[in-house]
């Protein structure tokens, strides 16, 4: 395990072994994790070029590809000079590297299991934490067979939310160009709902696919390991579910969060409440709008979520230090009682919750 505690600490995945048993699974879930670091191809872009280079073509090694290249477009998105032609030219990278994904899905469907199989939850072994009725949202939930089929799935629709709002981002950007100079000040002078978007729409049906098969990893004999899978993936459905504002999915996603946690899964408490924050933070549709688009802007006002009584309060500070009342909910009772844990910590810089 040293190495891959090393690969955590310093990204230096040339020290794995490549006959290491958790080399791609380490490898992959580093660069899922560091999906939106501006600086990440400036800091290992050495690193990139190996790492394509020892891809065997088994569907594993092609995913893994797949997600170093969205890192690359990730970083690229974030430090783009929103030039006509740059922009024009990202979209159309990401649309390939989409088009690119998909039909590494088509050909390895078979040899990765085909397609999940839908049951009900009835049919999976007893799940080892409560589990909130999901009958108004999903049909049904997914059964694989073998947990390896189960993870590779799971992997391939973790990429398409991330290729897909990559590709949203790059539309917004073509458009910003697209409009006289005078009016390009500020990416926020072109406000528009994130829903209103195909794009995010189909990141929101992906992260449902990864909700069904959330009770798979939930069964008797995953152990830790089945926790641990849900947990990473937590931040890609909220986020989805956040900016399309699918309140009854978004709850129902928290309260897995909850169960995770009762377990004694730390990490899960703090995505329910860094995510409470932001799905507050995000009532207001311009604001939605600016923050689902996770541009690196600088910004100067700082927003703090409180619980006070009955209500959650969002308050905008300045950078003066003068305090308001951006927005006041008090509809959300489950919220109350997670973010009554975090209150009394600083509030949050805006580029913090941005990606």
């Amino acid at each position: 395990m040293k190495h891959v505690f090393k690969l955590q600490k310093q990204g230096l995945v040339r020290d794995i072994p490549d006959t290491y048993p958790l080399r791609h699974s380490a490898e992959l879930s580093w660069f899922t994790n560091q999906m939106y670091a501006p600086m990440l191809f400036k800091s290992f872009g050495s690193d990139f070029d190996y790492l394509k280079q020892y891809n065997t073509d088994r569907p594993f090694d092609e995913l893994f590809e797949i997600y170093v290249e969205i890192t690359i477009l990730a970083a690229a998105a974030n430090s783009i000079n929103k030039l006509d032609q740059d922009c024009e030219h990202l979209l159309w990278s990401c649309r390939a590297h989409q088009r690119k994904a998909l039909e590494w899905y088509s050909r390895n469907l078979e040899s990765i299991g085909g397609r999940p199989i839908s049951c009900s939850i009835d049919k999976l072994k007893h799940i080892k934490v409560p589990l909130p009725s999901a009958k108004s949202m999903f049909d049904s939930f997914y059964e694989f067979g073998s947990l390896r089929q189960a993870e590779l799935h799971v992997f391939f629709w973790k990429a398409m939310i991330i290729i897909q709002l990559l590709i949203y981002r790059a539309q917004v950007l073509v458009l910003h160009c697209s409009r006289p100079d005078h009016q390009r000040a500020s990416i926020e002078s072109i406000p528009t709902d994130p829903g209103a978007y195909s794009e995010c729409m189909i990141a929101g049906k992906y992260a449902d696919e990864m909700c069904r098969a959330i009770p798979y990893f939930l069964q008797d004999g995953m152990g830790s390991y089945g926790m641990l899978k849900i947990t990473v993936n937590l931040p890609y459905i909220l986020k989805s579910y956040t900016h399309l504002r699918c309140k009854e999915k978004f709850l129902w996603i928290q309260k897995i969060c909850q169960s995770v946690a009762s377990d004694g899964n730390d990490l899960a408490l703090c995505h329910s409440q860094v995510w409470w924050k932001y799905w507050f933070l995000c009532e207001d549709p311009t604001t939605n709008y600016i923050r689902s688009l996770a541009f690196n802007e600088d910004y100067t006002e700082r927003y703090h979520v409180s619980v006070e009584g009955d209500f959650v309060k969002v308050i905008k500070v300045t950078k003066d230090g003068e305090s308001s009342v951006a927005s006041e909910i008090s509809d959300m009772p489950a919220a109350r009682h997670v973010l009554d844990v975090s209150d009394t910590r600083e509030p949050l810089e805006l580029s913090q919750i941005l990606s």
